[in-house]
C-alpha cells in the first residue's frame, strides 16, 4: 500500500504480513502435525508476538511429542516466571528441564532466580510493615534468609556447570552476602574482577 505522498504505510502492511504468516503456519501445522520444525517455528512466532497462551499450548504439545527434550520445559518455565509470575509452576518446569538434560545450566540458574523472586516478595512484605512491627519484620527476615539459602544449591550447581558466566557469579556474590557468608561473597567478587568486569 502506497500513500499518496509515496511514503509506505509500514504498520498496516507489516500487520497483514504477520496475519498471513500466522495463518500459513497454522495451516502447515494442521497439514503436518508431526513436523517438529514447524512446531518450533510456530513456538517462536507465538513468543515474538507475545502470545503466551498460544506459546504455552504449543509447548505442551511439543513436550508431549518430545518428552525427553528439556529445553521445552525450560522455555515454558521462563514464560511462567517472567510473564505470568507463576513461580511454583516455573520452578517445576525448570527442575524437569534439568532432570531431562543435566547440561542445561541456564535452567539450573533460573531455579535459583525463582528463589530470588520469592525473596523479593518477602522484601516487599517487610517494607510494608510499620515501624512498631519488629517481631513480624524479624520473622520475615529469617524466612527470607532461608529462601536465599535454598537458592544457593542451584546457583552453585550452575556455577560448576558454567564457571565463566558472570551472571551466575554475580548472583552467587549477592546471595552469599545475603546469607552472611562474606568470604565466599568476596571470592565471587574477585572472580568478577579477574574477568575484567
Amino acid at each position: 500500500f502506497q500513500a499518496e505522498d509515496g511514503i509506505r504505510d509500514q504498520p498496516r502492511s507489516r500487520g497483514l504480513g504477520d496475519v498471513y504468516k500466522r495463518q500459513a503456519l497454522s495451516e502447515a501445522r494442521a497439514n503436518y502435525p508431526e513436523n517438529k520444525d514447524l512446531l518450533d517455528i510456530q513456538l517462536q512466532s507465538f513468543l515474538d508476538n507475545k502470545d503466551y497462551d498460544g506459546a504455552l499450548a504449543n509447548l505442551d504439545e511439543a513436550i508431549e511429542k518430545n518428552p525427553t527434550k528439556g529445553i521445552y520445559h525450560f522455555v515454558k518455565g521462563n514464560i511462567l516466571q517472567t510473564e505470568l509470575k507463576d513461580l511454583d509452576a516455573a520452578l517445576t518446569e525448570y527442575k524437569r528441564a534439568v532432570e531431562l538434560d543435566s547440561t542445561l545450566s541456564d535452567a539450573m540458574y533460573m531455579c535459583g532466580l525463582v528463589y530470588i523472586d520469592r525473596a523479593n516478595e518477602i522484601t516487599e512484605q517487610m517494607n510494608n510493615l510499620g515501624l512498631n512491627e519488629t517481631r513480624k519484620y524479624n520473622a520475615l527476615k529469617n524466612k527470607q534468609k532461608g529462601v536465599f539459602e535454598e537458592s544457593l544449591q542451584y546457583f552453585e550447581k550452575s556455577y560448576e556447570m558454567n564457571p565463566n558466566d558472570m551472571d551466575i557469579v554475580r548472583a552467587l556474590m549477592e546471595v552469599y552476602r545475603k546469607v552472611g557468608d562474606y568470604q565466599k561473597s568476596m571470592d565471587m567478587k574477585a572472580v568478577i574482577e579477574s574477568a575484567g568486569e
